[in-house]
């Protein structure tokens, strides 16, 4: 199973990606800056779009800057975030 997908450069230094979520459902956007600091989650808003009554959604920062980041470099950023989500999801990645 590919944990991590679509990882992409974003802004001069960042990295936007899809994982799966907590309970790997369904897969989930994040994003850091562009300089490959904080992380975004991709989620509801809580409004809505009248008349369709369609959920807004909008990026979430969840980690500050100072909190979270990625290497600069593609394979050493993948490998951070693996890292991370197999620690986060222990019980999924054995």
């Amino acid at each position: 199973m590919k944990i991590i997908s679509g990882l992409q450069q974003y802004g001069d230094y960042g990295w936007a990606w899809t994982e799966p979520d907590y309970i790997g459902q369904s897969s989930c956007r994040c994003r850091t800056n562009g300089d490959g600091e904080g992380l975004w989650y991709w989620a509801r808003s809580g409004a809505t779009n009248l008349p369709e009554m369609t959920p807004v959604m909008e990026w979430k920062q969840i980690m500050g800057t100072c909190q979270f980041y990625l290497p600069r470099n593609r394979k050493a950023a993948y490998s951070r975030l693996y890292r991370r989500w197999k620690q986060n999801n222990q019980y999924e990645a054995r």
